[in-house]
């Protein structure tokens, strides 16, 4: 329904639902993602992460360049801490 209310466009809606079903969003992270503009900000910057950081760091480092705010968000700072807070909200 969260996909309905606020796309009108079929390709925006099949984008944030296969994100969705691939990483296990919650409704709350999908909203999330949604209000901040996920997709949009995917892909608008080339970086070399992969190339100077360990898979692990790359994988982060991505992560906050989609949303920096997840790193404010409390604990560790990593991804996946701003994640569990954004579903806890």
């Amino acid at each position: 329904m969260v996909l309905l209310d606020r796309f009108d466009e079929q390709t925006d809606r099949d984008w944030y639902a296969a994100r969705a079903d691939e990483a296990g969003w919650s409704r709350k992270v999908l909203e999330h993602h949604i209000a901040t503009g996920l997709h949009p900000r995917l892909g608008s910057g080339i970086t070399n992460f992969a190339d100077q950081l360990a898979p692990a760091d790359s994988y982060l480092a991505r992560e906050m360049v989609k949303d920096p705010g997840l790193g404010r968000l409390g604990g560790s700072g990593s991804a996946g801490a701003g994640a569990a807070d954004v579903q806890r909200g």
